[in-house]
């Protein structure tokens, strides 16, 4: 999980709005969660690096739980 320290002394900065969030999104690499997640290669949000690969899945929701 991503504390806001781990954020803080990866970007410099304090998280803002979901900065968190979607830092530690349970949906990262899912479509339209392609830029949510953290990159532990190059230590940063993936919003900051760009656009993961689709893993090819969709998002959770009630049907397909």
């Amino acid at each position: 999980m991503v504390t806001r320290a781990d954020f803080i002394k990866a970007t410099g900065r304090e998280p803002q709005q979901d900065d968190l969030e979607r830092c530690n999104c349970m949906e990262a690499g899912t479509w339209g969660h392609l830029c949510c997640g953290w990159d532990y290669t190059q230590m940063k949000p993936q919003f900051d690096i760009g656009p993961r690969k689709w893993n090819g899945a969709f998002p959770r929701n009630s049907v397909n739980q």
